[in-house]
């Protein structure tokens, strides 16, 4: 098994892939659920799309430098877009016959039509797409203490990070991706109340069955939720998270697939 995983990861290296550096000019959107697609004839999925290239998921290594068309099934019809390959990862190992190893590869679009726009604002509308850069403009912290927090009309739920942004909470079911409402909880019993107004912009199963998970949105009290990150900072109850955007933005990291092993990229 040990050698059969080494020989990949040299295949890998031997062939020269490279992560292409960050000259983006257009906002990238991250898909709630991955979007299925064709990369030539070979089937993939979608991770993250601009109208300047995507990222995108398969069971095999494609050539840097490759000119393949990007398919994408849409409502209406087919969306097909001239794409080159930027670059090309390993991104999970398999360690049995029933899974397949799993890669990303980076697309540039030859050219960017217009319908590629309104489809990636369909999306958006849709809640099915977030921009990527919205979580990259504050750090966030998770929350190690027991704090209870209470948003909109739901019963009580566990604040498991937060940043000067946002929040991201536990709760007993799915929550509608829109839902706004005040989130409080307080610092310390009594102390310290925070009451602010929070919107939904995620929400998914949890890790836990029968869990799951709502990402907030918070805007206006960033000096106010410093401070409450700080306070938690100095009872240790709050660590900086260094690993937010791989959970979030990454689908290798968040799927628990049995058989596959994640790589750090």
């Amino acid at each position: 098994m040990t050698r059969r995983v080494d020989a990949r990861l040299r295949n890998v290296n031997a062939k020269g892939s490279f992560m292409a550096d960050d000259k983006r000019t257009a906002p990238r959107f991250f898909l709630m659920t991955p979007q299925p697609a064709t990369i030539g004839c070979t089937n993939a999925d979608v991770i993250d799309i601009s109208v300047k290239g995507a990222r995108i998921q398969l069971t095999e290594s494609l050539p840097v430098g490759s000119s393949l068309p990007l398919t994408i099934e849409t409502e209406g019809a087919a969306l097909v877009l001239p794409a080159r390959v930027l670059w090309s990862d390993l991104a999970a190992l398999s360690l049995d016959d029933e899974e397949s190893d799993r890669y990303q590869c980076g697309l540039e679009f030859a050219k960017s039509p217009s319908i590629l726009g309104h489809y990636i604002d369909d999306l958006v509308r849709a809640h099915t797409a977030v921009a990527i850069e919205d979580g990259r403009h504050s750090q966030r912290y998770r929350v190690t203490a027991n704090l209870a927090g209470k948003f909109s009309s739901i019963p009580p739920s566990r604040v498991l990070d937060i940043s000067v942004k946002g929040a991201r909470i536990g709760t007993g079911s799915l929550l509608p991706i829109g839902t706004s409402g005040p989130l409080r909880f307080m610092l310390n019993g009594n102390e310290m109340p925070v009451d602010v107004n929070a919107t939904v912009v995620w929400s998914r199963a949890a890790e836990r069955k029968g869990r799951f998970e709502a990402g907030l949105r918070v805007e206006g009290v960033e000096d106010w939720l410093k401070a409450v990150i700080d306070e938690l900072s100095l009872r240790g109850g709050a660590v900086l998270e260094l690993n937010t955007l791989r959970r979030k933005f990454d689908p290798i990291a968040t799927s628990r697939t049995s058989g596959l092993v994640g790589l750090l990229r």
